[in-house]
Protein backbone atom coordinates (compact mmCIF):
# COMPACT_ATOMS: atom_id res chain seq x y z
CA UNK A 1 0.00 0.00 0.00
CA UNK A 2 1.92 3.00 -1.25
CA UNK A 3 0.01 6.22 -1.45
CA UNK A 4 0.79 9.66 -2.79
CA UNK A 5 3.69 11.74 -1.40
CA UNK A 6 3.18 13.85 1.69
CA UNK A 7 2.11 17.45 1.13
CA UNK A 8 5.50 18.71 2.31
CA UNK A 9 8.77 16.89 2.74
CA UNK A 10 9.94 16.06 6.23
CA UNK A 11 12.89 18.28 7.22
CA UNK A 12 15.67 16.38 9.00
CA UNK A 13 19.03 17.13 10.57
CA UNK A 14 22.08 17.51 8.32
CA UNK A 15 23.69 14.36 9.80
CA UNK A 16 20.61 12.22 9.18
CA UNK A 17 20.33 13.70 5.72
CA UNK A 18 23.98 12.89 5.01
CA UNK A 19 23.50 9.21 5.86
CA UNK A 20 20.41 8.92 3.66
CA UNK A 21 22.23 10.64 0.79
CA UNK A 22 25.35 8.49 1.10
CA UNK A 23 23.35 5.29 0.76
CA UNK A 24 20.72 6.68 -1.61
CA UNK A 25 21.26 3.99 -4.25
CA UNK A 26 20.11 1.30 -1.82
CA UNK A 27 16.78 3.00 -1.25
CA UNK A 28 15.84 2.46 -4.88
CA UNK A 29 15.66 -1.31 -4.26
CA UNK A 30 12.14 -1.37 -2.91
CA UNK A 31 9.10 0.70 -3.75
CA UNK A 32 8.32 1.65 -0.18
CA UNK A 33 11.93 2.60 0.64
CA UNK A 34 12.06 4.78 -2.44
CA UNK A 35 8.73 6.43 -1.61
CA UNK A 36 9.88 6.98 1.97
CA UNK A 37 13.09 8.76 0.95
CA UNK A 38 11.16 10.85 -1.58
CA UNK A 39 9.15 12.24 1.37
CA UNK A 40 12.26 13.50 3.16
CA UNK A 41 14.10 16.74 2.49
CA UNK A 42 17.72 15.60 2.05
CA UNK A 43 18.98 18.87 0.58
CA UNK A 44 21.36 19.56 3.49
CA UNK A 45 22.87 16.11 3.14
CA UNK A 46 23.45 16.54 -0.57
CA UNK A 47 25.84 19.44 0.02
CA UNK A 48 27.57 17.50 2.82
CA UNK A 49 28.12 14.53 0.48
CA UNK A 50 29.95 16.83 -1.93
CA UNK A 51 32.18 18.04 0.92
CA UNK A 52 32.79 14.48 2.10
CA UNK A 53 33.79 13.38 -1.40
CA UNK A 54 36.33 16.20 -1.59
CA UNK A 55 37.94 14.99 1.63
CA UNK A 56 37.50 11.25 1.01
CA UNK A 57 36.27 10.20 -2.40
CA UNK A 58 35.17 6.72 -1.24
CA UNK A 59 32.86 7.86 1.58
CA UNK A 60 29.75 6.98 -0.42
CA UNK A 61 31.08 3.52 -1.27
CA UNK A 62 31.88 2.75 2.36
CA UNK A 63 28.37 3.67 3.51
CA UNK A 64 26.82 1.55 0.77
CA UNK A 65 29.09 -1.43 1.48
CA UNK A 66 28.22 -1.33 5.19
CA UNK A 67 24.50 -1.28 4.44
CA UNK A 68 24.81 -3.99 1.78
CA UNK A 69 26.67 -6.20 4.24
CA UNK A 70 23.87 -5.72 6.78
CA UNK A 71 21.38 -6.81 4.12
CA UNK A 72 23.58 -9.82 3.39
CA UNK A 73 23.56 -10.75 7.10
CA UNK A 74 19.76 -10.58 7.12
CA UNK A 75 19.65 -12.83 4.06
CA UNK A 76 21.82 -15.40 5.86
CA UNK A 77 19.74 -15.12 9.02
CA UNK A 78 16.52 -15.63 7.04
CA UNK A 79 17.94 -18.87 5.62
CA UNK A 80 18.58 -20.16 9.13
CA UNK A 81 15.35 -19.19 10.88
CA UNK A 82 11.76 -19.56 9.68
CA UNK A 83 10.66 -16.79 12.10
CA UNK A 84 12.71 -14.02 13.68
CA UNK A 85 12.51 -10.60 15.29
CA UNK A 86 14.58 -7.51 14.62
CA UNK A 87 15.51 -4.80 17.10
CA UNK A 88 17.18 -1.74 15.58
CA UNK A 89 18.79 0.45 18.23
CA UNK A 90 19.49 4.01 17.14
CA UNK A 91 17.24 3.42 14.13
CA UNK A 92 17.24 7.05 13.10
CA UNK A 93 15.45 7.71 9.86
CA UNK A 94 16.90 4.80 7.88
CA UNK A 95 14.08 2.87 6.17
CA UNK A 96 15.67 -0.57 6.71
CA UNK A 97 12.44 -1.86 8.25
CA UNK A 98 10.56 -1.15 5.04
CA UNK A 99 13.13 -3.13 3.07
CA UNK A 100 12.99 -6.01 5.57
CA UNK A 101 9.20 -6.14 5.46
CA UNK A 102 9.30 -6.29 1.66
CA UNK A 103 11.93 -9.03 1.61
CA UNK A 104 11.06 -11.16 4.66
CA UNK A 105 7.48 -10.31 5.54
CA UNK A 106 6.41 -13.88 6.24
CA UNK A 107 9.47 -14.63 8.38
CA UNK A 108 9.54 -11.49 10.48
CA UNK A 109 7.57 -11.71 13.68
CA UNK A 110 8.21 -8.10 14.75
CA UNK A 111 10.61 -5.24 14.03
CA UNK A 112 11.34 -2.89 16.92
CA UNK A 113 12.88 0.44 15.96
CA UNK A 114 14.29 2.38 18.90
CA UNK A 115 15.53 5.96 18.90
CA UNK A 116 15.25 9.15 20.91
CA UNK A 117 14.10 11.39 18.08
CA UNK A 118 11.83 11.44 15.05
CA UNK A 119 9.90 8.25 15.84
CA UNK A 120 6.53 10.02 15.69
CA UNK A 121 7.38 11.54 12.30
CA UNK A 122 8.74 8.24 11.04
CA UNK A 123 5.62 6.42 12.26
CA UNK A 124 3.46 8.93 10.37
CA UNK A 125 5.45 8.39 7.17
CA UNK A 126 5.38 4.59 7.57
CA UNK A 127 1.62 4.68 8.15
CA UNK A 128 1.15 6.86 5.09
CA UNK A 129 3.19 4.43 2.96
CA UNK A 130 2.21 1.00 4.29
CA UNK A 131 -0.75 1.60 6.60
CA UNK A 132 -0.88 0.24 10.12
CA UNK A 133 1.40 -2.74 10.39
CA UNK A 134 1.36 -4.92 13.51
CA UNK A 135 4.85 -6.19 12.72
CA UNK A 136 6.42 -2.75 13.08
CA UNK A 137 6.89 -1.12 16.49
CA UNK A 138 8.54 2.29 16.76
CA UNK A 139 9.71 3.15 20.25
CA UNK A 140 10.88 6.56 21.41
CA UNK A 141 13.44 5.63 24.03
CA UNK A 142 17.04 6.13 25.04
CA UNK A 143 18.59 2.89 23.78
CA UNK A 144 21.48 3.26 26.22
CA UNK A 145 19.05 3.00 29.15
CA UNK A 146 18.98 -0.79 28.90
CA UNK A 147 16.73 -2.10 31.68
CA UNK A 148 13.74 0.17 30.95
CA UNK A 149 14.23 -0.47 27.23
CA UNK A 150 14.00 -4.24 27.70
CA UNK A 151 10.81 -3.77 29.73
CA UNK A 152 9.39 -1.54 27.00
CA UNK A 153 10.13 -3.87 24.08
CA UNK A 154 8.66 -6.80 26.05
CA UNK A 155 5.47 -4.75 26.53
CA UNK A 156 5.47 -4.14 22.77
CA UNK A 157 5.63 -7.87 21.97
CA UNK A 158 9.27 -8.95 22.13
CA UNK A 159 9.61 -12.68 22.81
CA UNK A 160 12.85 -14.06 24.27
CA UNK A 161 12.07 -17.44 22.68
CA UNK A 162 12.20 -16.12 19.09
CA UNK A 163 15.59 -15.63 17.39
CA UNK A 164 16.39 -11.92 17.26
CA UNK A 165 18.80 -9.73 15.36
CA UNK A 166 19.90 -6.68 17.32
CA UNK A 167 21.26 -4.08 14.93
CA UNK A 168 23.41 -1.24 16.24
CA UNK A 169 24.56 0.27 12.96
CA UNK A 170 26.16 3.60 13.67
CA UNK A 171 24.74 3.57 17.19
CA UNK A 172 27.85 2.51 19.12
CA UNK A 173 29.64 5.73 18.18
CA UNK A 174 27.29 7.61 20.49
CA UNK A 175 27.67 5.53 23.65
CA UNK A 176 30.50 4.87 26.06
CA UNK A 177 32.42 1.62 26.06
CA UNK A 178 30.84 0.73 29.44
CA UNK A 179 27.30 1.28 28.17
CA UNK A 180 28.08 -0.75 25.06
CA UNK A 181 29.36 -3.64 27.21
CA UNK A 182 26.25 -3.46 29.39
CA UNK A 183 24.04 -3.45 26.32
CA UNK A 184 25.74 -6.55 24.91
CA UNK A 185 25.53 -8.37 28.24
CA UNK A 186 21.81 -7.70 28.56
Amino acid sequence: MISEPLKSKFKISPTASLVLCLANELYRDGKTCQAYVENIDTSEGESLVKSFKQVFEHSESIAILRKRYIRHLFEDYAKQFPKFQVCILGAGLDPLSLYLLEQYHDQIETIFEVDMESMDEKRAMYTKLIGDNDKLKLITHDATDIDPLLVEIKKMGYHTSIPTIFLLEGFVYYISRDKFSTLLEN
